[in-house]
Order: C-alpha cells, then sequence, then structure tokens
C-alpha cells in the first residue's frame, strides 16, 4: 500500500473539489486523501481498478472519482504544478486513461 507524506498531501489536497454532505443522508463519501491515495495505487501498480486494495475503497468508486477529477482538470492542475515529479508518476500517461477502465500503463 503506497502512502505520501502529508508534505505532499498539503499541496495536493487543495486542488481537489470540494463536497458537501447530503442533506438526505446516505452513505458518507470516501476520505479524499483515500481516493488519491487509491488512484495513485492503481497507476502505479498498473492494475484493474477492481483489483485495488479494499483499504481504498471499491474500485468503481475509484473510477468514478478518477472520471470526474479527470473531467474537472485536476491532473492537468498537479501536471502544470509538477507534483508528478514529486508523486513520481507520468500523469500524461494518467490522463491518457480517462475513459478507461482498466489502466494500461
Amino acid at each position: 500500500i503506497m502512502l505520501f507524506s502529508d508534505e505532499q498531501w498539503a499541496e495536493v489536497c487543495p486542488l481537489l473539489p470540494m463536497y458537501k454532505s447530503s442533506p438526505k443522508g446516505g452513505r458518507p463519501r470516501l476520505e479524499k486523501r483515500k481516493i488519491f491515495e487509491g488512484i495513485l495505487y492503481v497507476f502505479k501498480n498498473k492494475i484493474p481498478w477492481k483489483g485495488v486494495p479494499k483499504v481504498y475503497g471499491s474500485g468503481t468508486e475509484l473510477n468514478d472519482y478518477f472520471r470526474e477529477w479527470s473531467k474537472k482538470g485536476v491532473f492537468h492542475q498537479i501536471k502544470d504544478r509538477h507534483y508528478s515529479i514529486v508523486l513520481n508518476l507520468d500523469w500524461d500517461k494518467v490522463e491518457e486513461l480517462n475513459n478507461s477502465y482498466h489502466p494500461k500503463i
């Protein structure tokens, strides 16, 4: 399981969308850090979404967040700010997979 430092998280967290609690209740959202780490885990380990360890949530949820964040330009911002160097990940390849369920890195 891959984690990254609190310092790295402090740089990335403000780039992620904010979510409000639903007044209807329902299932609570996953923690953004876990979601982000899960997405990184999938791409670093070149595994399908369904192969992600349960500690990150379901692969379907992670894929949904990945696609939403891709559409909102989150990964472009990470790339533009050179966080790809800090996180040691090729975000160009991540962006190519925006519509793919199974990473083919």
